[in-house]
This record gives C-alpha cells, sequence and structure tokens, in this order.
C-alpha cells in the first residue's frame, strides 16, 4: 500500500472512531438521564405537592387572620401621653362617642397601641369590640369623628402593602374622571359614562287631555250608578233599529 491509501485509511478509522465515541456518548448521557429522571420525578411531585399545601395553609392562616380582625378598628391620631388601659379606654370612648353610638366599657374587649413608641409620632390604637354588628355601626358613623382623629379596618400586613400599590393607580383612576375605589385589596374602577347611565333623566310625558278621554270614555262611577238606565236605552235603540230594517 502506498503513503496516499495508507493516509485515506487512517483518516477514516479516525472518523470512525469519533462517529462511536458520538454513539457511545450519547448511550451513555441517556441512560444517566432516564436515571436522574427517575431519582428526580418522584422529588419534583413531592415539590409541586409541597407547594399547593403551603398555598392552603396560607389561605387558612389568611383566613384566622381576618377572623380574629373581624371585630377590629384602628384609630388614628389620639395624643399618647403615659397612661393606662383604664386612661386609654376612657379616652377612646369619649372619641368613639362622636360618632353617635352608644357604648359603654364591656363592648370594648381589648385596646392597645401598635408598633414601638416613638415621641416624634402618636401611636394608632388597636380597638377590640366584642360584638362585630357594633364595629359596623360606628364605621357606618366614622364621618361625625372630629378632623384630627380617623378610624379605619385592621387589615393585614400583606393587605396594607397591596393597598398602598393600589392608591397611585386609584389616584390616577380619578383624575381621569373614573369612579375608583380600593375594596380589601382589590381596585374597582368604574368609567364615568357608566355611571352617568344611572342616573335617570326626568321623563317627559305628554299632555293628556282630559277633555278627550272623558267624551270617548265614560267614566266607571256613572255606569255602575246608571247601569240600568244605560241598558234600557241600548235595547230601545235596538229596537229601533230592527223596525226601521223591517220596512220596505
Amino acid at each position: 500500500m502506498d503513503e496516499k491509501s495508507m493516509s485515506l485509511l487512517i483518516t477514516k478509522m479516525k472518523e470512525e472512531l469519533d462517529k462511536q465515541t458520538l454513539n457511545i456518548m450519547e448511550a451513555i448521557s441517556k441512560s444517566l438521564m432516564l436515571k436522574i429522571d427517575e431519582k428526580i420525578e418522584p422529588i419534583l411531585k413531592e415539590n409541586v405537592q409541597m407547594k399547593q399545601d403551603i398555598a392552603i395553609l396560607q389561605n387558612k392562616i389568611s383566613f384566622l387572620e381576618n377572623k380574629t380582625k373581624k371585630n377590629n378598628i384602628i384609630l388614628h391620631g389620639l395624643p399618647e401621653k403615659d397612661e393606662n388601659r383604664m386612661a386609654l379606654s376612657v379616652q377612646v370612648l369619649e372619641q368613639l362617642h362622636q360618632t353617635g353610638v352608644q357604648l359603654e366599657r364591656s363592648d370594648i374587649c381589648d385596646l392597645y397601641r401598635i408598633g414601638r413608641k416613638n415621641e416624634n409620632k402618636c401611636r394608632p390604637i388597636c380597638i377590640i369590640f366584642s360584638s362585630f354588628w357594633e364595629k359596623v355601626e360606628v364605621m357606618k358613623n366614622k364621618k361625625k369623628l372630629n378632623k384630627t382623629f380617623y378610624l379605619s379596618d385592621d387589615y393585614p400586613k400583606e393587605v396594607l402593602l397591596k393597598r398602598k400599590e393600589l392608591q397611585l393607580k386609584c389616584r390616577e383612576e380619578r383624575e381621569k374622571g373614573n369612579y375608583a375605589f380600593i375594596k380589601y385589596d382589590k381596585l374597582i374602577v368604574k368609567e364615568s359614562n357608566l355611571v352617568d347611565k344611572r342616573k335617570r333623566s326626568p321623563s317627559t310625558t305628554p299632555p293628556s287631555n282630559d277633555s278627550d278621554t272623558s267624551m270617548s270614555r265614560p267614566s266607571s262611577k256613572l255606569n255602575k250608578k246608571d247601569a240600568f238606565a244605560y241598558m234600557k236605552a241600548r235595547a230601545y235603540s235596538m229596537s229601533e233599529n230592527n223596525t226601521y230594517n223591517m220596512l220596505p
């Protein structure tokens, strides 16, 4: 064999070896991937199940948190002094009486200031009512409070953060002329056109002609009083028509 044929043979052998190595590597990688998938698949399923369980637990926690805060309101603006619970309850009741709702000390289960003490700020007060309906009545009349004080619902931290994010969008929608408000953790927007359509315009009814109606239709009272006379006159007119038709 000459040198050219030898070189061609060597190159072909190298190509075959490269193909075989590629095939071997692919087979090894496939087998490894299958084994890895077999081991990872139950882990992935378990991970999905854990995420579902965590979501269910989070919903339950949020439900319980909302339930515990159901009877709570937050009072803002009451100056903070060196006071005990009893003195604080007296001050809170004085402010809540401005709403017009008659409350007693027994109507409030507990109250306390929220957050760390700060000399530059007065901390808000969390008020826990013994009844949900008392809280509702107070919140209905909260506009009667002095302007230096205001009431708000006791929301969880996640809801408060969400409401802060929605406040900017709510202002933008109001600047556009739309009717917008935040309900719990959602922004509700109603276009101004839809709100205007709900306001009914005064209906224009055509003037009634009393003379025409009175001429075309006799009143029921007259018919009831003169029923016998009416039937007698009708029978008489029918007899006249019959006799007229019988004439030659």
